[in-house]
């Protein structure tokens, strides 16, 4: 009897350390898929709708189709995509809810705050968040729901100077504003002395030419929103005038073209060991500087021998540059001075002997020796 109790009490324990052992295996188990649920939650994609609302036959309006390939390219999972049309019940209602704008706009409900990358992706693309819901108005042009009428569409005059052929031409400015998606409508071209540009010049005061008249609308674009200020651009009647700040351009006050440079090569056929003084001239063009006229003499020349007399040139070869180089933002800035020293005709002289050593070399008139 007393063996039988014994096996019982050790069948009993070992029954007990089994159960014990199982509910061990049972609660690491519930752990582990509660930990597989977790990572699976986190990795799944958000899931969000969309509602494209949108006036359908409004062709001059923005295309929202980039910013919907972008949300589609992210971690989301698309579980609706209506478009609604202006017209309807419907997008009258989610316009007043919403205080919707511009249109077309892309309404995003679901998950919208699953992840940081998705509450980035919505300021980039200048979502606005109302009531947990994601709205994004498209850029100009747009459709404004509350006046029925586009917004956007950008009058354009350019005025310009048809005799002056190396003039700035405007039309790198106006295709800025086109790259960043401004419509043009009505594009007139007008040159300076034409009775309607003359108007348009005293009008809105424009002293340099060529320029521009844009309508207000170029405003409502929010990439020109971000520097547009520092235009200082006056309104007058519903236009904007920008008159060119890039030379050459026309003076209406001196009635003179500015920022045509005239370029005096000085070199020294003596001296084979000299750097090459025509590197300047692909150095000026790369800044955009526009050489009207362009003379080369050798030191021992009549031109050659006034020149450095009269700027007391001690370094050979080198340039000289006219007056009108100041038009240009470099010459006017202090960087110019540690190359150049201009004088009081205007006019500038490279003398940065530092440059000319590192290049090649140069030769010193005082001493009569090549420095390298």
């Amino acid at each position: 009897m007393v063996r039988k109790t014994f096996k019982h009490k050790r069948i009993s324990i070992l029954n007990l350390l089994l159960i014990i052992l199982l509910g061990i295996v049972a609660a690491r188990v519930i752990i582990l898929q509660n930990t597989i649920s977790t990572i699976n939650e986190k990795i799944r994609p958000a899931e969000i709708s969309l509602k494209i609302v949108e006036k359908p036959d409004c062709s001059e309006c923005s295309d929202v189709s980039s910013t919907i390939s972008i949300i589609s390219e992210s971690k989301v999972k698309i579980k609706e995509n209506k478009t609604i049309s202006f017209s309807s019940q419907e997008a009258q209602q989610l316009i007043q809810n919403y205080e919707i704008k511009r249109l077309p706009a892309i309404i995003i409900e679901g998950e919208i705050n699953k992840t940081q990358e998705l509450e980035a992706l919505w300021n980039k693309l200048n979502g606005n968040i109302i009531d947990n819901v994601v709205i994004i108005e498209s850029d100009a042009p747009y459709f404004d729901p509350q006046t029925n009428s586009i917004v956007g569409l950008v009058e354009l005059v350019k005025i310009v100077d048809r005799e002056c052929q190396k003039c700035f031409n405007i039309d790198n400015v106006v295709n800025q504003f086109r790259q960043i998606g401004v419509k043009f409508v009505n594009e007139k071209v007008l040159d300076y002395t034409d009775s309607e540009a003359q108007s348009l010049i005293k009008k809105f005061g424009i002293r340099r030419i060529p320029a521009v008249i844009l309508s207000r609308e170029v405003t409502e674009y929010r990439a020109i929103q971000s520097f547009w200020d520092q235009l200082n651009a006056t309104l007058k009647d519903g236009f904007y005038a920008l008159h060119t700040t890039i030379p050459p351009y026309r003076d209406l006050e001196t009635n003179s073209i500015k920022g045509l440079v005239e370029l005096i090569l000085l070199t020294d056929n003596s001296c084979s060991a000299c750097y090459n003084v025509s590197v300047h001239r692909l150095i000026l063009n790369s800044m955009g500087i526009s050489i009207a006229k362009e003379n080369s003499f050798d030191i021992s020349s009549e031109q050659g021998r006034n020149l450095i007399s009269k700027y007391n040139i001690t370094a050979v070869p080198t340039i000289l540059l006219s007056s009108d180089a100041i038009e240009y933002s470099f010459f006017s800035s202090p960087s110019a001075l540690q190359l150049f020293r201009r004088y009081n005709d205007g006019w500038f002289v490279f003398t940065n002997v530092d440059w000319m050593r590192s290049n090649g070399g140069y030769k010193d008139l005082t001493t009569g020796n090549i420095v390298k």
